[in-house]
C-alpha cells in the first residue's frame, strides 16, 4: 500500500509518501498507537496503523494509497 503523509513544517503543508508506514514513522519519530478498525469504512483501509498527532487514515477515491495529516495540515485543510 502507498501511504501519503501531510505535515505543516517551517509555515508551509509538505507532502511525503512512503509504502513503508512503519519505516517511516520510526525515522519521523510518530508513534503508531493502534490499528484503524472502523466496519463503515473501506475494507483496504482496515487495520492500517493510527499514528499520533495525525488525521487518519483518510481513503483516496481510486483506493491506491492512504493518507495521513499532521494536525494543523488538517485543521487547514478542513476549513
Amino acid at each position: 500500500m502507498r501511504y501519503k503523509i501531510v505535515r505543516f513544517v517551517d509555515g508551509t503543508m509538505k507532502g511525503e509518501e512512503t509504502d513503508n508506514i512503519v519505516g517511516w514513522c520510526t525515522a519521523a519519530g510518530v508513534a503508531i498507537i493502534g490499528a484503524y478498525d472502523r466496519p463503515d469504512t473501506r475494507a483496504y483501509m482496515q487495520g492500517a496503523p493510527v499514528l499520533r498527532g495525525f488525521a487518519g487514515p483518510h481513503g483516496s477515491t481510486n483506493e491506491n494509497f492512504i493518507r495521513y495529516e499532521d494536525e494543523k495540515s488538517h485543521e487547514i485543510l478542513s476549513r
